[in-house]
Parts: C-alpha cells; structure tokens; sequence
C-alpha cells in the first residue's frame, strides 16, 4: 500500500514500491520550509512559487525527473498523464493537472495527484 504523505500548503510525497513522488514542492518565499525531501519524481501543477520548486527535492537516484506539461509518461513503472488546464477564471497559462494512472505492484488504478478546477 502506498505511503501519502502531507508536506504542507498544496504538496504531497506518495510513496510505493514503484516509485516517489512529490507533488506541487513550494519555495520558502510562502511562509513555510519545505526541507530536503526525496523522490524520483516531481509534478509541479503550474509554475509559481507555491508550486514550484523541484529544486528543493533531492533525487532517489541519479536525478529528479519533473512532469510540469501535458502528456504521457512512464518513469520507472509509474504511469502519469499531464492534462492542461487553466489555474485561474482568466486562463492562466501553462498549467497541468497531473494525473497518476497506475502504479503497477500497488493497488492503486488511478489517483488525481493534482486537480485544478475553473468555474
């Protein structure tokens, strides 16, 4: 069973036998100290500051792979699909939803690791 843990303001570390990930690190320009923490994977749902900062996490191995767009990925046996969307009611650019599809050897099917929504 995967391991989700609370990093504080909109970021998580989820971690299983297939990989780590870090969603949305934030700067410490927000309030808050973030650490050090590991994964092999980060996801970063639009670029500002409070969500972006894949600088702070330090890598499992050899580096910290980033999923910031749209498309579909398969890092070390973890399925992501990046969605855009828009962060504001004025369309903000350049933002995604991550979605993890599947991490094979977990339970998981399918989990929303960040969700935007616009009325």
């Amino acid at each position: 069973m995967p391991e989700v843990q609370f990093l504080g303001h909109a970021c998580f570390r989820i971690r299983g036998r297939d990989g780590t990930i870090v969603c949305d690190p934030y700067h410490r320009s927000i309030g808050l100290d973030l650490g050090r923490p590991t994964a092999s994977i980060v996801t970063v749902s639009h670029h500002h500051p409070d969500h972006d900062n894949s600088s702070a996490v330090r890598p499992l191995r050899d580096r910290v792979f980033v999923v910031d767009g749209p498309g579909e990925y398969e890092i070390g046996g973890v399925l992501i699909t990046g969605v855009r969307t828009f962060h504001d009611q004025v369309k903000g650019p350049n933002v995604v939803s991550i979605r993890c599809t599947s991490f094979t050897s977990m339970t998981w099917s399918s989990v929303t690791l960040a969700t935007l929504v616009t009325s």
